[in-house]
């Protein structure tokens, strides 16, 4: 039994060493560390269990407490302000978690409510998948045609128009649900974490944004 209880030890200090040094995870390496102590002090493995107390469910918080720190500090260097809220609030509320249960809970609670702010955020930039269309329209009503051709060029361009705005509503409203009174705002293309992902110069972008806008009234 003697041999057993030191290869708990080994194993709880083995755990706790892999976090030592790292500042990134110096709550996991505390939290490893008052675990690996506690194994330490036991002259017999029975101990343990009178020992142990909640160190295991400290363990769990820590560990998320750094992943979250660490998440948080690399959305916010590259200006993800929605992305970084997850590990915002996590972080704020984390310490109230008594067992791994309430930890679970409160991390996929969180996210998942992230995730459709994400989406919503993300709406911005998904409308300029009409970028095609602006196109036509452009086409439509910049085409030297005769004369005969015009009225069709405007009835075709006028319905391209009520469809881009007809599929903008349907995204309003499906979003109302979870946001209630959620408008687009095409201005959110700007933001640094949007704006570096359109494929286009600046000043195609500036055109065409200001074309989406008349079209949507956006």
């Amino acid at each position: 039994m003697a041999d057993l209880l030191q290869e708990y030890k080994e194993y709880y200090r083995t755990r706790a060493d892999r976090f030592k040094n790292d500042p990134e995870y110096s709550f996991s390496y505390e939290a490893e560390n008052n675990l690996a102590k506690a194994m330490e002090s036991c002259s017999l493995l029975e101990e343990f269990k009178d020992k142990l107390g909640n160190l295991n469910d400290l363990c769990a918080v820590a560990l998320v407490k750094d992943d979250m720190r660490v998440e948080y500090s690399t959305f916010d260097e590259m200006k993800e302000d929605i992305r970084k809220l997850a590990a915002q609030r996590i972080l704020a509320q984390v310490d109230g978690c008594v067992d791994v249960m309430d930890v679970v809970t409160l991390v996929t609670e969180i996210t998942n409510h992230n995730s459709i702010e994400i989406s919503k955020d993300e709406m911005a930039i998904d409308v300029f998948s009409d970028w095609k269309r602006l196109e036509d329209i452009e086409e439509l009503e910049t085409a030297i045609v005769p004369e005969r051709r015009k009225g069709e060029n405007r009835e075709s361009s006028q319905a391209i128009k009520n469809k881009m705005m007809e599929n903008i509503i349907d995204l309003e409203n499906s979003l109302k649900e979870w946001f209630p009174g959620w408008k687009l705002e095409l201005d959110l293309i700007y933001e640094e974490r949007h704006f570096r992902l359109l494929p286009y110069p600046k000043e195609s972008i500036d055109r065409r944004f200001n074309e989406m806008r008349a079209v949507t009234n956006r």
